[in-house]
């Protein structure tokens, strides 16, 4: 099991008797049930399709924690942690992913198009998914150039 910041702190106090008073003090006031307060584990979600690359964030497979990536090597990649840790793992052990707060670019998948005059007029593109996913996404693929959104909902 790893260390609380608190204890690598504490190892850190060189007075042995001041040492003992300040773990005695922060055994006495930690809750044990009730009312907890803890450190938040950061959101995010798995992306297995995206590359794993210098400076991303990915996941360690092992134990689901957020590394970022500081180098590779091979099939070796550097992590290092929140607090800067560095360990190596095999790429193979590690996902690509984002965390809350980091940018996602959208990306469009063809699943289909309507031509209606020439065939070397633009189509018609037609996009499947949901309406507020879809129209962000058209913010960043297409900016200024939609002319007209047609919803249709379909019911199953």
């Amino acid at each position: 099991m790893s260390k609380s910041m608190f204890e690598v702190y504490l190892n850190e106090v060189t007075d042995e008797t001041l040492r003992a008073k300040l773990k005695a003090e922060y055994e006495r006031t930690t809750k044990k049930f009730g009312l907890v307060f803890e450190r938040h584990s950061p959101e995010g979600i798995r992306m297995p399709q995206a590359q794993v690359r210098r400076g991303r964030t990915v996941i360690r497979e092992v134990d689901g924690t957020f590394h970022k990536v500081r180098a590779i090597s091979g099939d070796t990649v550097a992590l290092a942690d929140e607090y800067g840790n560095v360990t190596e793992e095999k790429v193979a052990n590690v996902t690509a992913a984002r965390q809350f707060g980091e940018v996602v670019f959208p990306g469009l998948k063809t699943v289909g198009s309507v031509h209606a005059g020439n065939q070397e007029d633009p189509a018609h593109v037609v996009i499947n998914g949901e309406n507020f996913h879809a129209l962000e996404m058209l913010g960043y693929t297409h900016p200024e150039s939609v002319d007209l959104i047609y919803i249709e909902y379909l019911r199953l």
